[in-house]
């Protein structure tokens, strides 16, 4: 069964990469640049999976997903040495 999936990355590299393999094995690929472009992406299409930069620039794109989305979040984040403690806080309110 094909999903939809919508990838939110400011990097455009990882957005093609991503977007490109899973289009390549059947699944439909959304691409996002910014948080704001992935809540609009996500208002539109209504993904079933998003795969996101926990740490975009324009705020808390995961959270707002995981509260209002219904939907399951992959989160990709870079540099995870350097915000590490933004990370643990972020899993800690997830999981309540």
């Amino acid at each position: 069964m094909p999903y939809k999936i919508l990838f939110v990355d400011d990097d455009p590299q990882v957005l093609k990469s991503l977007g490109d393999y899973f289009e390549k094995v059947g699944h439909q690929g959304l691409r996002a640049s910014s948080g704001p472009e992935g809540l609009k992406a996500f208002d539109q299409h209504h993904p079933d999976v998003v795969v996101l930069d926990l740490f975009m620039p324009e705020g808390d794109v995961a959270r707002w997903i995981s509260l209002y989305g219904g939907v399951g979040v992959i989160i990709v984040f870079a540099g995870l040495f350097s915000r590490i403690s933004a990370l643990d806080d972020w899993f800690h309110w997830y999981a309540g």
